[in-house]
């Protein structure tokens, strides 16, 4: 129950983390980008405005997954799982 717990965590956190680093790098370059910016060299800006995200968005998502995975096992050390019990089962023969 807790890895699946985790696992979903996880996603989320690294897709709003990856959103949002890849608007963020993309909005810095739109917005330091003078108006008057031929069209050829705009189009290199953009391109490179889509690997910046890129790079931000893999570095962001994979941080935040380290962290999420850091504190899965914080929780797990102060609130170990509980062990289900196994059913004993004893091999007997009986002699006649």
């Amino acid at each position: 129950m807790r890895k699946t717990i985790r696992n979903i965590t996880k996603s989320v956190i690294y897709i709003t983390a990856a959103v949002g680093a890849g608007a963020l790098a993309a909005n810095l370059v739109r917005v330091t980008t003078p108006g008057d910016t031929k069209k050829l060299l705009k189009g290199c800006i953009d391109v490179g405005a889509i690997v910046a995200s890129w790079a931000a968005t893999d570095y962001v998502a994979s941080q935040s997954e380290e962290l999420v995975d850091m504190s899965f096992d914080v929780f797990d050390v102060f609130f170990p799982e509980k062990k289900q019990k196994e059913d004993i089962v004893v091999d007997c023969e009986v002699e006649s």
